[in-house]
């Protein structure tokens, strides 16, 4: 019997040792002030690119496509804009995380009715 106790306890002192190891954060890109910069800028990088496409797709459609896609494009656009004052307004100290959150929230959502419902 004590042979088997100190038999587990030698099996298991590894499992209590050490706490496992993480890897360290990336570290953030030149101009972000914390993770959550970097991530609300690139996110809406990815979200002019799309507007950029999109508005070059709008202009080869036909003016009947043009009138059933106007309304989604100009909803998503005027998202990613609204998302950029209220970001800038962030880094100028004058607007909150949770305020940029809402936004991009906006532009997710106005993305996602825009893949959804766009002309193809």
């Amino acid at each position: 019997p004590m042979k088997r106790l100190a038999l587990c306890l030698i099996l298991l002192l590894p499992l209590a040792g050490c706490a496992t190891a993480t890897a360290p954060p990336a570290p953030l890109a030149p101009g972000y002030s914390s993770q959550f910069d970097q991530t609300a800028g690139q996110t809406l990088a990815a979200a002019h690119a799309l507007v950029s496409k999109a508005t070059n797709d709008y202009s080869t459609l036909t003016p009947a496509q043009q009138a059933t896609e106007k309304p989604i494009l100009n909803a998503f656009v005027s998202a990613v804009n609204t998302a950029d004052t209220v970001y800038l307004a962030f880094h100028a100290g004058s607007a909150t995380q949770a305020q940029v959150q809402t936004q991009l929230n906006s532009v997710s959502t106005a993305q996602t009715n825009y893949t959804n419902q766009a002309v193809k």
